[in-house]
């Protein structure tokens, strides 16, 4: 099957540092890709590549076996969403608004939002468990809550792809869960592909089909998630001590040998 993202030589360079550098990758539709690595590793500016927010100095990018340069606008974002780490609450919308953002790429100067567009945006927030905030303010939502409303949002671009930079940071951990399952849930139930940056190592295990590990601006191995994430990766890449456990589930975590 062909790669739903392939990067080939991919660089990226602020005046003279380059925050990616010779990266090579490809993506297989419907898998959950966690990236990993420390701050400023590269792996936001990998995100922001993948949609044309940032254009690379070197190298390509094809999304579904097309370069993303033949894309136009708004035909690219009806491929690629992306739900942004530290979005705009935007106060002044409704939730239901927000999420009706999400249908602008089948929108144009002569067609504006129509019954479809409401209905699609209606089914997306229903999906996400969100619909009950519909009237409300985003303002008044938790972060979790408001988290949920920009997939819903993501989904409503009937996107095949959608990124996600750090969609687990700063949400307690019962909030982590149910965002990481509802992503699965679109992978699963949808067939959409997602690649998100994970600073939690056990919630990448537990979660993702794929994995990324990141070091200065280089991808340093790809590949399944439990062959990736392994004892020596975790800690060269941290430079700590760690020690692994094995529940009796065989399911694998890591934590800091202190």
């Amino acid at each position: 099957m062909n790669p739903i993202i392939t990067l080939k030589d991919l660089s990226f360079s602020y005046e003279k540092d380059w925050i990616l550098d010779d990266i090579n990758l490809s993506v297989p539709k419907g898998a959950f890709v966690a990236v990993i690595g420390p701050n400023g590793c590269g792996k936001s500016t990998l995100l922001k590549t993948i949609c044309r927010m940032l254009l690379p100095q070197k190298g390509s990018i094809q999304i579904k076996g097309k370069d993303i340069n033949q894309y136009g606008h708004r035909e690219l974002a009806r491929e690629v969403a992306i739900v942004h780490q530290h979005a705009n609450a935007n106060f002044g919308l409704t939730c239901e608004e927000m999420v009706m953002m999400g249908r602008y790429p089948y929108q144009t100067t002569w067609k504006w939002e129509n019954k479809e567009d409401s209905k699609i945006a209606k089914e997306c927030m229903i999906y996400c468990g969100v619909w009950e905030f519909r009237r409300r303010s985003m303002s008044e939502l938790s972060g979790g809550e408001f988290q949920r409303l920009m997939i819903a949002k993501a989904l409503a671009q009937q996107t095949e792809i959608v990124l996600m930079d750090e969609p687990v940071a700063s949400l307690d951990l019962k909030y982590q869960i149910e965002i990481l399952r509802l992503c699965k849930k679109l992978i699963n139930e949808k067939g959409i592909t997602i690649i998100a940056p994970i600073h939690d190592i056990n919630l990448a295990i537990q979660f993702s089909d794929l994995t990324i590990i990141m070091n200065k601006g280089k991808i340093v191995e790809y590949g399944e998630t439990r062959e990736t994430i392994s004892h020596t990766n975790i800690e060269n890449l941290y430079d700590i001590k760690v020690k692994q456990v094995v529940d009796a589930e065989e399911n694998i975590y890591y934590f800091p040998a202190i």
